[in-house]
């Protein structure tokens, strides 16, 4: 049963997400649901070898989230964090840019038609209002399910 405000509701293309965790990912800002997230740190607190990151003996898989969402790597789009999450149950850790806050997503969702991507599965889109524009993103912000966006990376 889906509510408003729960990220179970997003899923079935009704209501918003609760508290999100929004990161910079050159040009987008992203956010992701707070509810799937396990922890965040800085890119260099841990013991990253290859697509490998061990913490606390622990062993997560690495990917880059601009890598992900088909985007061209620059200089400037170094991960400045890993935010680790759990899709389907399977240690994952996100290379990002710089996480900038947590709270509500600025503008509401809006599901753009799937044809609107090429090659990958569509992602609700929000209006990122100032915080993009403080930081020279684009107008608008990508909404990142970890269950439908990213669940496959814990198995590459």
């Amino acid at each position: 049963m889906s509510q408003a405000g729960s990220v179970d509701a997003v899923r079935d293309g009704h209501g918003e997400p609760g508290q999100v965790l929004l990161v910079m990912c050159r040009p987008w800002l992203v956010a992701l649901p707070v509810s799937d997230v396990v922890r965040v740190m800085a890119a260099d607190a841990g013991n990253a070898v290859g697509s490998q990151l061990t913490i606390g003996g622990e062993s997560w898989k690495t990917a880059s989230l601009s890598k992900l969402l088909g985007l061209a790597s620059t200089p400037d789009q170094a991960a400045a964090a890993f935010v680790l999450i759990r899709p389907g149950g399977r240690p994952a850790a996100l290379a990002t840019g710089p996480c900038l806050r947590v709270g509500a997503l600025p503008g509401a969702l809006v599901h753009l038609p799937p044809c609107a991507f090429r090659h990958r599965r569509p992602a609700p889109c929000f209006p990122a209002g100032a915080l993009a524009a403080t930081h020279g993103l684009a107008a608008f912000g990508l909404f990142i399910d970890p269950a439908k966006h990213v669940a496959g990376i814990a198995d590459q």
